[in-house]
Parts: C-alpha cells; structure tokens; sequence
C-alpha cells in the first residue's frame, strides 16, 4: 500500500521546523540576527561556554555549519573565541558585552515562538509531544554525537499574567 505524503514524520517535522525558524525569524529579525544565530546565542545562554563541537552537537548541525554562524556573530561583536584553560588547541565561544545585552532579549523571543507553537496543548499532551519525539530521535540514531541535554533552568521571564503554570514550565523548551 502506498503512503501519502502527509502520512510521514519527516514530512510533518519539516514542516514544524520550517514554521518555527521562519516565525523565530520574523521575530528575531528587529534585533539584526537570524534564528541560526539566536538559536546558537541561546545554547550559550542555557550552556555557557562552549567549544565548537559543543555546540554543534547540542544544535544537531555539521561544524562547518555552526563555524559560519559563529564567524557571522563575531564580526559583530555578538561572541568571542577564547582559548579552553585545559586544553589551548580548543576555542571556547562565549559572549561579549554585546552579545549579553541581546540574550535576555533572544531568550523571551524564542519563549514567545514555543508558547505559539504549543498553543492549545495541555501539559500532559505536550510532555508525549516531546517523548515521542525525544524516542523518535533515539530510533533514528540522531543522538549518536549530541551530549545529553543538561535541564533546562526556568527562564527568567516573568509569566504571573498568564496565570499558566504550563506556560513557565515550559519556558526554554524549542
């Protein structure tokens, strides 16, 4: 029997992927950067300083890929590479006084584009949502060179006026 299209998980996360970096775009775009890089910006946030190959397999991109992100935020004076104190050969990226300003800024951006695209789901909808596609990944091998993901921390941006307890929990989850 032949499968439609729209029946394959690749087609849907494709799809899902290409909403988000476009809506993130469109948000991130007022503070001259592309969701690439306010994606990588965050992971520094989240992570602090880390090398290359940290990066890269915590984003699931090719290094070449996340080099050019990196030479891209540091001609603007977004990060830094500095030497690794351990190990002289590893560049650790790491933000600027620039780059700080803008995380704050970055973080709430990319909240505001999970909290649209898990609008309507409930918490119990949403913590499937994410094991499904946490096994998904696992099946499929796609964590083979990603380190475990270390807990998010709970953002810093104030929620009280949704009154959402599942609007704070998930803060940071994209």
């Amino acid at each position: 029997m032949r499968k439609e299209h729209s029946e394959f998980l690749g087609f849907w996360i494709h799809r899902l992927r290409t909403a988000i970096q476009t809506l993130l775009d469109q948000h991130v775009s007022e503070l001259g950067v592309s969701a690439s890089e306010a994606l990588l910006m965050t992971v520094l946030s989240f992570q602090g300083s880390s090398s290359l190959v940290e990066i890269a397999g915590i984003m699931g991109l090719t290094h070449p890929s996340v080099l050019r992100t990196i030479d891209s935020l540091e001609k603007r004076n977004l990060v830094k590479r500095t030497p690794h104190p351990n190990d002289r050969r590893i560049k650790l990226v790491t933000f600027t006084d620039e780059g700080r300003a803008l995380e704050e800024k970055i973080n709430q951006m990319l909240y505001e584009v999970n909290q649209i695209a898990v609008k309507g789901m409930n918490e119990e909808e949403l913590d499937q949502f994410f094991s499904l596609i946490h096994r998904a990944i696992v099946n499929t091998g796609g964590d083979k060179h990603m380190p475990p993901l270390q807990a998010i921390p709970p953002s810093r941006h104030s929620v009280e006026d949704t009154g959402s307890q599942l609007n704070s929990e998930r803060k940071g989850r994209l």
